[in-house]
């Protein structure tokens, strides 16, 4: 396995909760699934009032995306691995949002390390816009929680966590990183 010299985190479902956020604004379809044009029409605040992911870690204690973002931070220091986030939106509206998001609640991540892609995997065999795998090579690692996105990173030469939790991902990266102190 390669090392890896840079991490790219997903912001919905990884860092933030974009399904909790649907519920408080109502912003499904009927079918039940996530309606983002009535989160368009809401604006950049959809985006920027998202809260982060609420969790626990093996023994109960609370274990939050603002936890794993912390710890995904410091192992990254220690191991001289670049952390940037790499997330999926085609709206300018969500952009915004996103970008103000990160600089309330994650300021250290400056524009140069957001990068914000129309979608996260390709719509079509024509496209002429970036995809999150296009930023894939053996040296990177995506964590995301959507199983086409790592899919698609890890078939371009990327490696993959399949985020499910905060703990469960900083647990596989911590063991990814440091396969000799076993989590």
């Amino acid at each position: 396995m390669t090392t890896i010299k840079k991490i790219f985190l997903d912001m919905d479902g990884v860092l933030v909760d974009f399904l909790g956020r649907c519920w408080d604004t109502q912003c499904f379809n009927a079918n039940g699934s996530p309606n983002l044009n009535k989160a368009r029409e809401i604006g950049p605040d959809f985006w920027y009032g998202m809260d982060w992911i609420y969790g626990v870690d093996d023994n109960g204690a609370p274990y939050s995306s603002k936890d794993f973002l912390h710890d995904t931070e410091q192992l990254c220091r220690e191991n001289n691995i670049e952390v940037g986030i790499l997330t999926a939106i085609q709206f300018k509206e969500g952009r915004y949002g996103k970008i103000m998001w990160m600089h309330q609640y994650a300021p250290e991540f400056d524009n140069n390390h957001i990068i914000i892609v129309p979608h996260g995997v390709a719509k079509g065999p024509n496209r002429n816009y970036h995809i999150k795998s296009d930023y894939a090579n053996p040296a990177c690692l995506l964590i995301d929680d959507r199983k086409e996105n790592t899919d698609d990173f890890a078939a371009h030469g990327g490696q993959t966590i399949l985020f499910s939790s905060p703990y469960q991902a900083i647990t596989e990266l911590r063991n990814l990183i440091c396969p000799q102190n076993k989590y």
